[in-house]
């Protein structure tokens, strides 16, 4: 994103819209703190700020603040973030949390009310994730009769998710429950988990709208399959994406043939990623991630849950196919002409799956692959959708 980031420690020097339609409340959102986090989010407020300006409100702690808090705002178009750092140790030991919550809303609150005092009230609030900032956005119903609508980007709500929803606090449960129960239209980035949101909260509907993918960066670069044969994968190699489930299969696939590379994105490899037929890219910025998917014949991702993972629709829109488990909403964009889904967990079945596409690589229409996912996943696309949404809740003039 382009735009220089400006540190304030005085609310008044910040150069605000004089009105912004929907204000977006985002509980996870990239920071100096955590670079990262949400960078979904990010993308779906670009994409909405290709039709109306945005203002992205976030609150984060900063254990290295030598102020109580401090502002730092970017611009860029239409889109301003405003990103709230409050000093504190952080929530890490349970002894914090209630510290930690404390400075959270008093902070957020009192800079929630300037921007309102500043920019006047705006016709809703978009949360992004429920906890934490959707209890900002109760209270501003509560004292303004503002209206809100949430977007769920977690994978929490399936049952055997390692964060599953079902094993948190009952105090963090019946607050989400709050958030959703109040608010005027809800949305997910997957059909499989919006399903399993509608079972547990009872909502009538869960508009689907997907993650998005640049298709200025990601994009088919026309290149002729490679020798050896390239997979590429793209994770943090933790217990949920299945790197050890993975692993074996690659290695049972090499024990069968040796026509093949295996590029991993991500975390450092620990030591038993040291195969001589991995390569591992550690952490790259998103045009290297798409110069590597050009370079590349297939992406594998063989998670135990996910919701709808940007990866595939980036993969997808640079043209390769995707073998995927059937993981949360993973398998929701693929069918035979782009891809072949296992079922979450099946070794042997990936195995196959590998081996399959290496000797059938012919029956993929790369153009044709990229062609429909920039269609499906393209920041045009997918603001289009939520500015569709805003007018069909009345929130737009």
């Amino acid at each position: 994103m382009n735009g220089v980031i400006h540190t304030y420690d005085q609310f008044g020097q910040i150069p605000l819209e004089t009105h912004y339609p929907v204000i977006w409340l985002a509980s996870w959102y990239p920071s100096r703190t955590s670079p990262a986090n949400g960078d979904f989010i990010q993308r779906h407020a670009e994409a909405v700020a290709g039709y109306l300006p945005i203002l992205v409100i976030h609150a984060i702690h900063d254990p290295v603040l030598d102020t109580p808090w401090a502002l730092a705002y970017r611009c860029s178009g239409r889109l301003t973030e405003l990103t709230l750092y409050f000093r504190h140790e952080g929530p890490e030991r349970s002894f914090y949390r209630l510290t930690y919550n404390l400075a959270f809303y008093r902070h957020t609150r009192k800079h929630l009310s300037l921007v309102m005092d500043r920019c006047g009230k705006p016709a809703a609030f978009h949360v992004h994730v429920p906890m934490k900032m959707g209890r900002l956005a109760l209270w501003t119903l509560q004292a303004q009769g503002i209206p809100y609508l949430v977007s769920e980007h977690s994978s929490k709500y399936i049952s055997d998710a390692s964060d599953s929803f079902r094993n948190r606090s009952f105090l963090y449960r019946w607050g989400v429950r709050q958030v959703f129960r109040k608010a005027i239209a809800v949305t997910n980035v997957s059909r499989t988990v919006a399903v399993m949101m509608q079972r547990i909260f009872g909502i009538g509907d869960i508009q689907v709208i997907r993650n998005v993918a640049d298709r200025s960066v990601f994009r088919y670069s026309g290149r002729k399959p490679s020798v050896p044969f390239r997979f590429l994968h793209a994770s943090t190699l933790t217990e949920q994406k299945n790197a050890g489930g993975l692993l074996r299969a690659f290695r049972e696939l090499y024990r069968l043939r040796q026509d093949f590379e295996l590029v991993v994105i991500g975390n450092a490899l620990p030591l038993e990623f040291r195969d001589p037929w991995i390569i591992g890219k550690g952490v790259v910025d998103h045009l290297q991630v798409a110069g590597l998917m050009q370079e590349s014949d297939a992406l594998v991702l063989f998670s135990r849950e996910e919701n709808f993972p940007c990866v595939i629709a980036e993969a997808l829109s640079s043209g390769l196919p995707v073998i995927t488990s059937d993981a949360g909403g993973c398998a929701e964009a693929i069918h035979a002409g782009n891809g072949v889904v296992v079922a979450s967990g099946n070794e042997k079945a990936l195995v196959e799956a590998l081996q399959s596409m290496m000797d059938g690589y012919g029956r993929y229409d790369r153009a044709a692959i990229a062609a429909e996912a920039s269609r499906l996943f393209a920041y045009e696309t997918i603001g289009r959708q939520f500015n569709d949404l805003y007018r069909d809740l009345g929130l737009l003039s």
